[in-house]
């Protein structure tokens, strides 16, 4: 019984450590896949209306479709076929945003990299706005 313990603890703490991949300014991404979230802090505060702008229209650039979700949330869509798409919900918060896979259709072996094109994306029209004055 021991043994097995000490076992199921060792594998569970592997499994716990492993979630957080990265955490690079401001960026923190965990799981991997269709578990993927990735929960950006924002340097500065943005005004939650500009953010939801610089998100849509971010999203927009690269071939997403996006559709509001009340005042924090929003759904973000992206469909290749007819049996190829990818679902994500982006949380605004005072802090930052946080995207999570939401759901897809053969789409499991890219979704982590759809996601961070996404976040991707995201960063670059809000550095593009705040060099603007926007």
């Amino acid at each position: 019984m021991v043994k097995k313990t000490v076992l199921v603890l060792a594998v569970g703490s592997l499994l716990f450590t492993g979630c957080a991949q990265k955490n690079l300014e401001g960026t923190a991404i965990s799981g991997s896949g269709t578990e993927m979230m990735i929960e950006k802090r924002l340097e500065h505060r943005v005004d939650a209306e500009k953010l939801k702008n610089a998100i849509v229209k971010a999203a927009k650039s690269i071939g997403w479709m996006t559709t509001p979700l009340g005042e924090r949330k929003i759904i973000a869509e992206k469909y290749f076929s007819e049996t190829k798409n990818i679902a994500a919900e982006i949380s605004l918060g005072a802090e930052g945003y946080t995207i999570e896979y939401s759901s897809g259709q053969n789409v499991e072996s890219e979704a982590a990299d759809l996601l961070e094109d996404l976040e991707n994306a995201i960063e670059k029209e809000l550095k593009k706005e705040s060099e603007h004055g926007h």
